[in-house]
């Protein structure tokens, strides 16, 4: 408890003493299977304060981690900027969002035109086999990546305003979803199957579901 409150002291120093310091003062990298805290600028553990005994404190404080110098390192040694968790928080509402648009005020009887169905499988069908390759090369990183700009940009900002036009049936754009949820759920698996038992109101468990083809 008392490494604990020693952290917190420093990170709500750090806060008042700067809005934007020029580096993070604080890192976390990985030390013996486990993360470390410790001081960007000459590299000292911070009271050898480990991630298992902090991240009840770190996920407890998020508020003022989210406003002080504060920066994570992975295991491959890549730096990970507060930006990384706020973009991942948002992509997290936007996956929300659009299952509750599609699940509840988007008209069912839309029938779309048959170019554009077909356009819709036939680009749902690339990225399910983007992914899929590369899981199986263990390219985790670019299948993580590939889903989220498909889902965002593609699936919400294209498809979705295809529909609200009577362009893309209704019944495409919720096979589409689900589809997403399926590929999405072995990186975010609470999300998705909150938003599949909840919104979508599916009987059987997303863990459960055969992977798309």
């Amino acid at each position: 408890m008392r490494r604990i409150l020693s952290i917190l002291f420093l990170l709500y120093s750090l806060q008042s003493l700067a809005q934007k310091p020029a580096e993070p003062a604080v890192t976390i990298r990985p030390f013996d299977s486990k993360f470390q805290f410790v001081h960007t600028a000459t590299g000292q553990p911070v009271d050898n304060l480990l991630w298992d005994e902090a991240e009840p404190f770190v996920n407890g404080f998020s508020r003022v981690l989210k406003d002080t110098a504060f920066s994570f390192i992975n295991m491959q040694g890549k730096l990970i900027s507060p930006e990384v968790f706020e973009n991942a928080r948002n992509f997290s509402n936007k996956i929300w969002n659009a299952s509750r648009f599609v699940a509840f005020y988007l008209d069912k009887n839309i029938k779309g035109t048959k170019r554009a169905n077909k356009d819709f499988d036939k680009k749902l069908s690339e990225v399910v086999k983007n992914v899929t390759l590369n899981l199986e090369k263990l390219r985790v990183g670019q299948a993580a990546a590939v889903l989220q700009n498909e889902f965002w940009h593609w699936f919400c900002d294209k498809a979705l305003e295809q529909t609200k036009k009577g362009e893309i049936s209704a019944l495409k754009i919720e096979q589409g979803l689900e589809t997403f949820l399926k590929l999405l759920h072995p990186f975010m698996p609470f999300i998705t199957e909150a938003i599949w038992q909840d919104i979508l109101n599916k009987r059987g468990l997303l863990i459960k579901e055969s992977w798309p083809k």
